[in-house]
C-alpha cells in the first residue's frame, strides 16, 4: 500500500468500546412528525472507580457516571441537517449519571432486585443537557430539563443494550416566526429516542494524505458500505474532535455499495494529538457498522 495510506476494515488501537452511538428518534416538530436517525460520539467516565474497581465490582454497587462529550449528527431530506450535543460550557452540569446493580445473591434478594452473578444486571440511567441545531430552519435550542435515558446493561460498555427516554422532551424557541397562523414560536418535542452502542463492521475506509502547507493538510478519505444494507445513513468524524474549529469536522454522509470520496482540508495544529477518523452508521437503527481510520502523521 502506497506511503500515506492507512485502510482498515478493523482498525486496531481505536478505543471502540463505547465511542460510538447511534439513535433513532421520533420527532414532533411544528406540527410534523418526523423518524430522524443520527449517529455520534460520546465519552463518560467513572470518577469514583478505578480500572481495577470497575473489572470487579460487588453485587449491589452503585457508582457515578460523567459524560465529558457527546454529538450526534444526522440528515433529514426535509428538515436538513441536524446536530444535538452537550453544551462545552456546561460539561460540569451537562451531563450525568450512575450505575446501580440490580443483582442479589438469593438469600438478600429484595423486591426489583435480579438474581445475577456479581454486579450485573445493573441500570444505568443518565441526565443530559442537549443542544439542538437545525440550520435549514433557522433553530438553535437548549434543553430546559435533563433528557433522561435509562437501560439495563450486562457490561460496560454497554454493548446490546437500548438506550430509552424516560418521557417526552420540549424544546420551545423564544423566536417568533411568521406563519400561516400568524406570528409563532418553532417547537420541538422528542417524542421518542433510542439509543444504542454502535458496533465495528461493515464499512471499509481508506485515508490518505494528499499535501502539506505551512498551516493546513489536505486529506481524502475512501469509504464503501460492505454491511448488510445496500444504503447506509452515517455519521463521519474527526475524533477526539477538534480543540479549534474545523469546518466539517463532522458531518452527515450517505455510503451505498460503490466507493465515496470526501477530500478536506485541516489545521495543522489540531495534530499536536493522535486523532482518528471515523464513519459510524446510523440507518439502518439495528446495522452494525463502524470504522475508524488514524491519521497519517505529518512531517
Amino acid at each position: 500500500m502506497p506511503p500515506g495510506i492507512c485502510a482498515a476494515t478493523f482498525a486496531s488501537g481505536f478505543p471502540f468500546g463505547g465511542y460510538s452511538r447511534v439513535a433513532e428518534l421520533t420527532v414532533e416538530i411544528m406540527g410534523m412528525e418526523r423518524q430522524l436517525h443520527m449517529a455520534g460520539m460520546a465519552v463518560a467516565r467513572f470518577p469514583d472507580r478505578s480500572d481495577d474497581q470497575l473489572r470487579a465490582l460487588p453485587t449491589g454497587d452503585e457508582f457515578r457516571v460523567i459524560w465529558d462529550d457527546a454529538i450526534f449528527v444526522g440528515h433529514d431530506w426535509l428538515l436538513g441537517d441536524i446536530t444535538a450535543e452537550i453544551p462545552k460550557e456546561q460539561f460540569s452540569r451537562a451531563a450525568i449519571g450512575t450505575i446501580r446493580s440490580v443483582a442479589s445473591p438469593p438469600a438478600t434478594r429484595t423486591f426489583g432486585a435480579e438474581e445475577g452473578e456479581g454486579f450485573f444486571p445493573a441500570i444505568n440511567e443518565n441526565h443530559f443537557f442537549f443542544d439542538l441545531r437545525i440550520p435549514r430552519l433557522g433553530i438553535v435550542m437548549s434543553s430546559p430539563a435533563p433528557i433522561v435515558n435509562s437501560s439495563q446493561i450486562r457490561k460496560i460498555p454497554p454493548f446490546g443494550s437500548i438506550y430509552q427516554l424516560s418521557d417526552e422532551v420540549s424544546y420551545k424557541s423564544d423566536l417568533q416566526r411568521s406563519g400561516l397562523l400568524g406570528q409563532v414560536s418553532p417547537k420541538v418535542v422528542i417524542k421518542t429516542c433510542n439509543v444504542r452502542l454502535q458496533i465495528e463492521g461493515g464499512i471499509k475506509c481508506e485515508l490518505e494524505l494528499l499535501g502539506e502547507g505551512e498551516t493546513t493538510a489536505r486529506y481524502r478519505v475512501k469509504l464503501q458500505n460492505v454491511s448488510g444494507s445496500d444504503e447506509l445513513k452515517a455519521t463521519l468524524a474527526i475524533w477526539p474532535r477538534p480543540e479549534e474549529e474545523v469546518n466539517g469536522w463532522i458531518k452527515p454522509i450517505t455510503l451505498g455499495r460503490n466507493v465515496t470520496t470526501h477530500d478536506f482540508e485541516i489545521p495543522r495544529d489540531i495534530f499536536f494529538r493522535s486523532r482518528w477518523l471515523v464513519a459510524i452508521g446510523a440507518k439502518p437503527f439495528d446495522e452494525d457498522a463502524l470504522t475508524a481510520v488514524r491519521f497519517p502523521p505529518l512531517s
